[in-house]
C-alpha cells in the first residue's frame, strides 16, 4: 500500500492532466467561448455541504404509501443515509440544483443553469467484491443475476401486490468489482405535461447504443477528498460512451434500464485513477449526476439521476457474502 501511495504522488502531474483531460465533455469544450470556466447564472448553486447532508434528499421522493413500504424493505450494500444510523459506506441522493447542465439556449448564449429536480429517484447502491471464480464480463450485466435489485424489487413488490416501477441501473464494472446504483420513477400519467427533457428520455429508450453513447454523460463532483484527486477530478461533463464501452441492457417492456459501464477496459492510466479512488474510498466524498445530452429544441437538460458516495469502503462486501445474505433474507420469498 505505501509503494502504492508513493507511485501516485511521483505521477501526481500527468495522473492529473490525463483525467483533466478526459473528464471534460469534449463537445461542449469545443463550442465554448470560454473553455476554462463556462458561463453560470447561479453561482450559488456551487455552495453545497461538503460533510453532511443538507444538500440532499431526507426521504424517499414519492407519496406512494404502497411503494414506500417496498423501498423500506429493500436492502443494499450502501444505504441511504436516512435509512441507517451508519455514518459511513452511506449514499445519499444531492439536489439536482448542484449541478449545472445547459440551459433553453445553450446553443447561443453558451449558459449553464442549476438542473431541475432528477428524472429519477436514488433509492440505494450496491458496492461489491468480485468473486474469484467469476469473469470480469460475467459482471457487466447484474440485473440478471439471481439475487440482483431488479429481480429482488419485482418478488417484493409481487408479495406486496404493488406494481414495480421503472428502474434505472447504472452499473461501473471496475478491476475489483462493481459500483451499483440504483433510481426509479413511477410512471407519468399524463403525455402531454412531459417537459424537454422527459421527451429525449423516452426517445433514449428506443434509439440503439451508438447513438446513446454519443450522448449519455457522467458529471463527477469530488466533494471531499485527497489533494491529488480534488484536483484530477474537474465538474465537468464526460461523455462516457465516447472514452469507455458502455452496453445497455433491459428496456421499456421490461421496465429497466442498466447501463453498464466497462472500466476494466479503460486506459493503463485509467487503472491507477480507479486504483487511486478505491484505495482513498473512506475519505471521499463524491456527488456523480448522469444526463442525457440536449441538442437544439431538446434544452434546457435535466439530471437523469444523481448519487453521493459518502465515505464508502469499495472492498468491503464480496458479491458471493452478499448473494448468501440475500438467499437468507426473510423479505425475499
Amino acid at each position: 500500500m505505501e509503494k502504492k501511495g508513493v507511485a501516485l504522488t511521483e505521477e501526481s502531474h500527468s495522473t492529473s492532466c490525463e483525467l483533466s483531460s478526459v473528464g471534460s465533455d469534449d463537445s461542449e469544450s469545443d463550442e465554448s467561448p470560454n473553455r476554462e470556466e463556462d458561463i453560470v447564472r447561479d453561482s450559488s448553486s456551487q455552495n453545497t455541504s461538503c460533510s453532511g447532508f443538507s444538500d440532499t434528499y431526507s426521504a424517499y421522493r414519492t407519496e406512494e404509501e404502497s411503494l414506500l413500504e417496498v423501498l423500506k424493505m429493500m436492502r443494499c450494500t450502501i444505504p441511504l443515509h436516512f435509512n441507517t444510523s451508519q455514518i459511513e459506506n452511506i449514499c445519499a441522493e444531492p439536489h439536482a440544483s448542484n449541478i449545472r447542465v445547459r440551459g433553453l439556449n445553450y446553443k447561443s448564449d453558451w449558459v449553464k443553469v442549476p438542473s431541475a429536480s432528477s428524472l429519477f429517484s436514488l433509492i440505494g447502491m450496491d458496492n461489491l467484491v468480485r468473486s474469484t471464480e467469476k469473469s470480469m464480463s460475467s459482471t457487466l450485466h447484474m440485473s440478471q443475476q439471481e439475487y440482483s435489485y431488479l429481480n429482488r424489487l419485482k418478488r417484493v413488490c409481487k408479495r406486496m401486490n404493488v406494481e414495480t416501477p421503472f428502474l434505472l441501473v447504472i452499473n461501473h464494472n471496475t478491476p475489483w468489482g462493481n459500483v451499483i446504483s440504483y433510481f426509479f420513477r413511477s410512471k407519468v400519467k399524463d403525455a402531454n405535461s412531459m417537459d424537454a427533457s422527459e421527451k429525449l428520455w423516452d426517445q433514449f429508450l428506443f434509439w440503439d447504443d451508438k447513438m446513446r453513447n454519443k450522448r449519455i454523460k457522467f458529471i463527477p463532483c469530488l466533494k471531499a477528498g485527497p489533494l491529488i484527486l480534488r484536483k484530477a477530478i474537474r465538474n465537468k461533463p464526460l461523455l462516457m460512451g465516447q472514452k469507455f464501452p458502455v452496453t445497455y441492457y433491459g428496456s421499456q417492456e421490461e421496465n429497466y434500464m442498466e447501463i453498464s459501464v466497462d472500466v476494466t477496459t479503460g486506459s493503463r492510466m485509467t487503472h491507477k485513477i480507479t486504483t487511486a479512488v478505491a484505495s482513498k474510498g473512506k475519505s471521499l466524498i463524491l456527488d456523480v449526476g448522469w444526463v442525457i445530452q440536449g441538442e437544439e429544441g431538446e434544452l434546457p437538460e435535466r439530471i437523469l439521476g444523481a448519487y453521493r458516495y459518502h465515505h464508502v469502503d469499495p472492498k468491503r462486501m464480496s458479491d458471493k457474502e452478499w448473494t448468501r445474505e440475500m438467499r437468507n433474507c426473510s423479505i425475499d420469498p
